[in-house]
């Protein structure tokens, strides 16, 4: 060997020694471990993030559902409700459903005569305010 190739060499161990692959291969199997840690733990990470999205969309759909945000218009209400109790009243002469109403408007819970009006047309069939003498209505008193 020349002094040249011994000077090449000598900082370097030789590609082809044992010792050497064996280091190599141990330092690869290193890695590729590391690799599969990384990718494992980023796979965990994703699922664990889907999941907790999911989670807080079903608590979001829980709370709408228990929260009551579908409120029935005033006339389902009327016939849904349990607590709606009916009373009756003969049509006299002179008789309106405005000035039933605002006779009876105490004991039923609605806030506006307006509101209570027209749940006393709906619950009776009344696309009009017509009514006539001797007619019999009912209203919703709770």
């Amino acid at each position: 060997m020349n002094r040249m190739s011994v000077c090449r060499t000598a900082g370097r161990r030789d590609f082809f020694d044992p010792e050497y692959a064996q280091l190599r291969q141990r330092n690869k199997a290193v890695i590729r471990r590391s690799q599969i840690r990384r990718r494992h733990r980023a796979a965990v990470l994703r699922r664990r993030f889907r999941a907790g999205i999911t989670m807080v969309f079903l608590l979001l759909c829980l709370l709408l559902i228990l929260s009551g945000t579908h409120r029935p218009t005033s006339a389902q209400s009327l016939r849904e409700s349990s607590r709606v109790h009916y009373t009756s009243v003969v049509v006299s002469a002179g008789d309106t459903i405005w000035s039933i109403a605002e006779e009876t408007q105490a004991d039923s819970g609605f806030r506006t005569l307006k509101e209570y009006t027209r749940a006393i047309r709906q619950l009776n069939g009344r696309s009009s305010s017509r009514i006539y003498p001797g007619e019999t209505l009912i209203l919703p008193v709770r």
